[in-house]
Parts: C-alpha cells; structure tokens; sequence
C-alpha cells in the first residue's frame, strides 16, 4: 500500500511577533550564517518570554525559507545548490544543538511558545538527519502528550512531527519499542478529534497507519486490545469527515485485516462489528480513493475462509464486476482485480465473475503492467476448475 500522501500543510492561527530586528527583512541574511543560529539558540532557552518567542520565530522564519536561498532562486540559480544552502541551515542548526534547546519550550505555558516549538520540530524532521536528532531526543514523548494540546495549532503540528518521523519500518520500531502508549494517544485522538476537526482527524489516522503497516503484529495486536477495529469500523459508517478521513479509515482497517490469519481477534472482532457490510457498502462511495481502500481492505480480509463467504453473501462479486466495467482509476481498477482473485476462490463467486471475463482478459494488455498482471491473475482463478 502506497504512503498516504500528506494533507495540507497545518499553520497557526496567531500573527508572527513583530518589532524585533529578526523579522526586519533588511536584516534577516545575517541570520543565514553560522554566527547568528547560536545566539538564536542561547535566546530561545531564555527566561524572557518575550525574547523566547523572538528567537523561536526567527529560527522557524531560517528553516522555511532562508533569505539567501530566496534570493538565488529569484536570481535563477540551480535549484539543486539551492537545496544544498537549506540543508546547510540544518546542519548548522542541529550541530549547536537546537533539538536539547527547545525542550522547554515545547512544555511552555503559553500556546504560542509551544506551537513555534512544534513547529521547529515539525521543520527539522522534514530531512533525514532531523529526524534522526528528534527520535534520538526525549522529544517524541512530549510530542505524544501534545496531540491531546487543547490549542488546535500545537496538535496539528505534533501530529505533523510524528508522521513525519514514522515513515519507515525502523522509525516505527524504534518509537513503539521504547513508547508504546503511543498506540493509546492517537485512538483516544481519533475519537477526540472527530467532533473538533476532520482536518486532524485525517492526519490521525495517517498516523496511525503508519504504525500498523510498520509495526506489524505487535501494533495490530495491541490496537485490537483496544478495540481499534470496531472504532473504525464505526468511523467508515458514519460518513464523517468527507473523502480524506473515510479514505484513512478504510486504510487503516486493511492494515490490521492483513493479519486475519495470523491474529484470530481480527476475524472475531471484524464479525462482531459489522465490517464486511460496511466495506461492501463503502465500495459504492462517489470517492475513488475511498472505493480502492474499502476493495483493499476486503481483499485482506478474503484471506480468512468465513471472512469470504461473507463477503460473497453480501454482496461483493456484484460490487467488483460494476467496478472492472466502469471505474477508470488504475489503483481501483488493480484492488479490483485482485480481490476478485482472492475472492474466487468461493464457487459461488467464481460463477458471478463469469460475466466479465471478457472485460478482465482486455485488461491483460492494460499499459500499467501491475494491472496487467492482476488481471492475467484473475483470469486464471476466475476460469479454474476442479
């Protein structure tokens, strides 16, 4: 399954500080160079609230959008050197220690100190070797604290630090090892944020899908304990949140449904929630995105016997064959074929397919030869016989 791709950027609501020589744009190329960045850092672990947020601004304005490497671009210099510069300010940044520096400030009184914290965190784990600095801080658990921050800016930029370092199997290892109950914070998220903001409710579930599709058993286990598969379940009926949160939901329920055979909890608990009438329905959703991560979700759920034959009584084969004839999208079309493969392997089912075996032989000279091949597979269940 391809990583969900991130949703818009989260900024903060509040006007930057103003009034201060940092923010004077006459002034600001000093601050690109080595000298500057450690007195920035020196202020930001300041007793002055007033200077704290100055220097935390200026740090946030550096790792945006230095001023020189603005320039270069408007100058119409090498994107690549330019690329290089930002890297440079990171580098810079992170060897005088900004990471160890803005530890208070991420446990600040005031909201705004906290967001402009975040948001420097947010910024650095953006490049591999930010990331590397955060996960090897004490700044993941503060971040898992404050996706329950009662200022919307400050969850939304902790939840854009922890997605960011949580895209690969090792950084999700790293953190659920040493910090499971990060599992617990982002379903309590879910819940909380599904009468706040579907914008975070999305970015959530992204999240979280990163630490089921990584984490393996462990984190699908330790989700089910919690009763993860019936929240969602319950998340993908209510048609909450628009395209980007059933799309999540329905993604995240395919991560934990891939252990169906390995983990009996998933079968029993998918049963006694209702999912598969849910993921059927689903796949009549005006969104592409939704239908292909309901198809995705009940192709892994189809490894399981009784699973498939549930499917198939509700209704599935007919849900599939109107997909193949119509649906454009390549990733559906893909799911679709897939599925029906898996699916197949029901008599009943195989029997349904029959009727758009023609339709799945063209697509064996589909361009896109993962369609190609998921086709020429179907096919070949799908005209089985004992």
């Amino acid at each position: 399954m391809p990583v969900t791709a991130p949703t818009a950027p989260l900024t903060t609501a509040t006007a930057s500080p103003a009034g201060h020589a940092y923010n004077d744009p006459t002034r600001q190329n000093w601050a690109f160079g080595h000298r500057a960045i450690p007195k920035l850092i020196g202020e930001v672990q300041s007793s002055d609230e007033a200077l704290q947020l100055q220097a935390l601004h200026s740090l946030t304005c550096r790792l945006h959008e230095p001023v020189d490497v603005q320039e270069a671009l408007v100058a119409g210099a090498d994107r690549e050197f330019c690329s290089f510069q930002v890297v440079r300010v990171l580098t810079c940044v992170l060897d005088i220690g900004a990471v160890p520096a803005i530890s208070l400030s991420l446990s600040h009184a005031k909201p705004l100190v906290r967001a402009r914290a975040v948001e420097i965190v947010v910024l650095l784990t953006e490049h591999e070797q930010g990331r590397a600095a955060v996960l090897g801080h004490s700044h993941v658990e503060t971040l898992i604290k404050l996706i329950a921050d009662p200022e919307e800016a400050v969850r939304g930029l902790a939840l854009q630090a922890l997605w960011n370092v949580s895209q690969r199997t090792e950084q999700v290892q790293q953190i659920y090892t040493t910090l499971p109950h990060i599992i617990d914070h982002l379903l309590r998220a879910v819940t909380a944020e599904k009468s706040r903001s579907y914008q975070l409710l999305a970015r959530v579930l992204e999240t979280l899908h990163h630490f089921l599709q990584h984490g393996g058993a462990p984190v699908v286990a330790h989700t089910l304990k919690l009763g993860a598969l019936t929240t969602l379940t319950k998340l993908l009926k209510s048609h909450v949140g628009g395209q980007a949160v059933r799309a999540a939901a329905a993604e995240d329920l395919a991560a934990i449904c891939i252990h169906v055979t390995t983990l009996p909890d998933v079968a029993k608990q998918a049963h006694d929630a209702g999912l598969v009438p849910v993921l059927v329905e689903t796949m009549d959703d005006p969104f592409g995105a939704v239908r292909a991560a309901a198809v995705q979700a009940a192709m892994a759920l189809s490894i399981h016997v009784v699973s498939k034959q549930q499917l198939v009584a509700e209704g599935v084969a007919e849900k599939l064959v109107r997909m193949v004839g119509e649906d454009q999208d390549e990733e559906l079309l893909m799911n679709a074929l897939t599925a029906i493969a898996s699916i197949s392997e029901d008599y009943t089912a195989r029997y349904a397919f029959q009727d758009v075996i023609g339709l799945i032989e063209q697509l064996k000279a589909h361009p896109n030869r993962a369609v190609a091949k998921a086709a020429a597979s179907a096919v070949q269940v799908v005209q089985w016989r004992p």
